[in-house]
């Protein structure tokens, strides 16, 4: 999971967390090739995320991250 110990206990106080799939889109199909995760320890930050993913600029984000894998 690529989560450093400290990380892993803070888990449980998240107030909302958004998991973005990333796939690598070759040959005409899509692989999940992993997750890009954003986690808000703080409550009152579900709407600003929910906002910022259908705005395109976050597609873009996105996308650029998809063309790196």
């Amino acid at each position: 999971m690529n989560l450093t110990w400290e990380e892993f206990r803070r888990t449980p106080y998240y107030r909302a967390v958004s998991a973005i799939p990333l796939y690598r889109r070759a040959g005409g199909g899509s692989q999940l090739r992993g997750i890009l995760a954003i986690d808000f320890p703080e409550s009152g930050h579900f709407h600003e995320m929910e906002a910022a993913v259908k705005d395109p600029a976050f597609a873009s984000v996105i996308g650029f991250c998809e063309s790196a894998l």
